[in-house]
């Protein structure tokens, strides 16, 4: 299993470990490990990828975290994120923590949408800040729930892809 940032060509670099670890020496953690006092949600932000050799890539784009689960874990990681209060009892070890720790299961309360809204209008009031978005293409694939795009199959030429670099690097 993959955890942590996502970085250029980790696709190319996943790692699989038994859900809950991280390779490193696994602790046992109690079977009931979502609290049972706050009802949790999945994440508007997930997105799943399944690759051709079967394994199944989950990405938060709120937190930028990943996990790729072989297919039998990835099927538990579904049920949970279908009905994530009502643990089914074949869910592995350190799963349920895992997907919430790495943001994919949120509290139920949580407004995800405001609380990037807010952290944008932070990032973009600070002194000196600069905010750039730059879509070189409008053929997006991913379809988010949260994406207002069209969807359109325009894309920039080299010479229009320079221009940000050279204007940011000035």
């Amino acid at each position: 299993m993959k955890r942590g940032k996502a970085g250029p060509g980790s696709r190319s670099r996943r790692e699989r470990h038994p859900a809950g670890s991280s390779g490193r020496s696994a602790r046992k953690r109690p079977a009931a490990e979502i609290p049972t006092s706050i009802e949790f949600k999945p994440s508007v932000y997930n997105h799943r990828l399944a690759f051709p050799d079967g394994d199944i890539l989950y990405f938060n784009f709120y937190t930028l975290n990943l996990i790729s689960l072989p297919p039998k874990e990835a099927a538990e990681a579904d049920r949970l994120l279908l009905k994530p209060t009502g643990i089914p009892g074949t869910v592995p070890p350190g799963l349920p923590t895992l997907m919430i720790e790495k943001g994919f299961l949120v509290d139920s309360r949580v407004d995800e949408t405001d609380l990037l809204r807010k952290a944008r209008e932070q990032a973009r009031s600070r002194p000196g800040s600069l905010a750039l978005t730059i879509l070189p293409t409008l053929a997006c694939n991913f379809r988010c729930v949260y994406c207002y795009e069209t969807h359109g199959s325009q894309t920039m030429g080299p010479e229009t892809q320079a221009l940000p670099q050279r204007a940011i690097c000035r």
